[in-house]
């Protein structure tokens, strides 16, 4: 994974989540079937560009080995640094500035990004 990522989520976070999955994914030693994780993801994060989105993509594909079909889309809450990154569209630590999407079409492109199959993408440019 890249080193560049929005400060507030550390670089790690998909080698933990893959960890997390794998526990829950095993079987459960008094019964027969294993637990599901649902994964809550979020698209068109402040400082997240699409190729962000691609690479949670793959993420999601190669070591989960799941298609996510539920994504939300960001949306700015009262008192969160990622809501400061919204309106800044800066690094709250940094001061540098960052990518923050407020296209509405482009917020969707990026969720697509995460939900579609392969075969399904076919994004024009807007």
């Amino acid at each position: 994974m890249r080193e560049r990522h929005p400060p507030e989520i550390p670089t790690p976070i998909f080698r933990i989540c893959a960890i997390v999955s794998a526990c829950f994914c095993q079987p459960h030693p008094r019964k027969s079937t294993a637990a599901a994780a649902t994964h809550s993801l979020i698209a068109a994060h402040s400082g997240c560009t699409d190729e962000d989105m691609a690479e949670l993509k793959r993420f999601t594909s190669q070591k989960l080995q799941m298609n996510p079909e539920q994504v939300q889309i960001f949306t700015p809450t009262p008192s969160t640094y990622s809501t400061l990154m919204y309106y800044t569209e800066m690094d709250p630590f940094t001061h540098e500035p960052i990518q923050v999407e407020k296209d509405l079409y482009r917020k969707e492109r990026q969720k697509e990004i995460v939900t579609c199959k392969p075969s399904q993408r076919n994004f024009d440019s807007h």
